[in-house]
């Protein structure tokens, strides 16, 4: 039987702020992640491809493994989230993340172009504000992030696709450096919550929006009671407004 694309899907790409996106810890939970993953239910699989100290670079040399999976259908949306390490202080030791800000820009711009091929859309997130004192803050200051977030923009700018200035935005709060971070660098629930509003309100002027997308199948209630496959008919599925039917294969145009 040939395989089914029961939902779109959507790969978030990016470090550690999207790799702890689905954190169950009390301080960062709900995670941005867990968050969109919970809006899109049944609607759109949430893919987290967040690796935890990639910079641009790293994510670059990765690419062709991270986007080489067989896919049949172009991802509904992309989200890129990079920059927190490479704004990190540029040094002469093998464990330094920090890249030059000029060759970040350059490698968001080659890895959105990758994103491009494989996605419908794509949102650019600016790396978070940085709380110096912090605890994971590792000599990380406010107007060095600063002049990465802005190469994000340019960047987003550059290619027409969506933005979310997720440094500036997670500065809306009097007490930022304690509400939205836990460690000078990674978010806190209020934090994550904040960006996956974000994130969420860039997708809806796509028109992407869980509202607007189509659950894969019946809920339960619609179903017959006695001969569930009856009501997965074509006509059935097409005025309920659901993706798939057993009439066919595939999903439903």
């Amino acid at each position: 039987m040939e395989r089914r694309i029961l939902r779109r899907e959507s790969l978030l790409l990016g470090d550690s702020i999207t790799q702890y996106g689905f954190s169950t810890e009390a301080a960062t939970a709900p995670g941005w992640v867990s968050i969109l993953a919970d809006e899109f239910i049944r609607k759109v699989d949430i893919i987290n491809r967040g690796y935890s100290g990639y910079n641009t670079r790293k994510v670059r040399a990765i690419l062709p493994i991270v986007l080489g999976e067989n896919r049949r259908e172009k991802l509904l949306f992309s989200t890129l989230c990079l920059g927190a390490n490479d704004a990190a202080p540029l040094d002469d030791t093998p464990l330094c993340s920090g890249v030059p800000v000029g060759e970040y820009e350059d490698n968001m711009v080659e890895i959105a172009q990758e994103l491009l091929q494989i996605s419908d859309n794509l949102v650019i997130i600016a790396p978070p504000p940085v709380d110096a004192d912090g605890s994971m803050a590792m000599g990380r200051t406010m107007d060095n992030t600063r002049q990465y977030a802005e190469a994000a923009e340019r960047v987003a700018k550059k290619l027409g696709v969506l933005f979310v200035n997720a440094f500036a935005d997670l500065q809306s709060e009097a007490q930022w450096e304690k509400d939205m971070l836990i460690d000078g660098v990674h978010l806190t629930g209020k934090g994550n919550t904040s960006l996956a509003k974000a994130v969420l309100k860039a997708l809806a002027v796509k028109g992407i929006t869980p509202e607007d997308i189509a659950w894969d199948l019946p809920g339960w209630r619609d179903l017959c009671r006695e001969n569930p496959a009856a009501s997965l008919t074509r006509d059935h599925c097409e005025k309920l407004g659901c993706r798939n039917t057993l009439d066919t294969l595939g999903p439903l145009k």
